[in-house]
């Protein structure tokens, strides 16, 4: 990272989690960080901006930062669409956002692009994710694998494009 981006790798050095030493979900994130900085060094900045970031990283954070290297790998247009959801944004990764990267994740790794296309465009999806909603992404993930024609049907429904309750599922 020091030689693709000094600057960066500084500004990651001198954060105060780095200084007192590195846990578990801070050495995942940093091991991350570095595989986002091979594909898209103003991800990689955008990512060391984060709220949650800068204050120290908790062990699902790690993960979180994990399954966006991730994403990154197979797709940086979504990873950068990922990076700026509010939810991402926010001061925290909750496990179920931590859940729905990891939904994201399988999805461009089994190149199913046209379920990528839709799901990075639910709106429960860009604007905060439940655990209803995730539940629901990770079902249309498992149903594309099997039935793609059908997944993609279930998108255009509008009670799955206009936002997943519990008595939906």
């Amino acid at each position: 990272m020091w030689i693709q981006d000094s600057d960066l790798a500084g500004t990651i050095a001198r954060m105060p989690w780095v200084a007192d030493g590195v846990n578990d979900g801070e050495s995942i994130a940093l091991e991350a960080v570095g595989g986002i900085t091979s594909k898209g060094i103003a991800l990689a900045r955008i990512v060391v901006r984060l709220p949650w970031f800068a204050d120290g990283i908790t062990e699902d954070e790690g993960y979180g930062l994990y399954e966006l290297e991730r994403i990154t790998y197979h797709d940086l247009a979504l990873a950068e669409a990922v990076v700026n959801f509010p939810w991402i944004e926010d001061d925290h990764l909750t496990i179920d956002e931590l859940s729905t990267l990891h939904v994201l994740r399988d999805i461009v790794s089994h190149d199913l692009e046209t379920v990528k296309i839709a799901a990075a465009s639910l709106p429960w999806l860009t604007d905060g994710i439940t655990q209803e909603e995730g539940d629901a992404l990770y079902a249309l993930v498992t149903l594309a694998s099997d039935d793609l024609e059908f997944a993609r049907m279930m998108l255009n429904l509008p009670w799955f494009a206009d936002g997943i309750t519990q008595y939906e599922q």
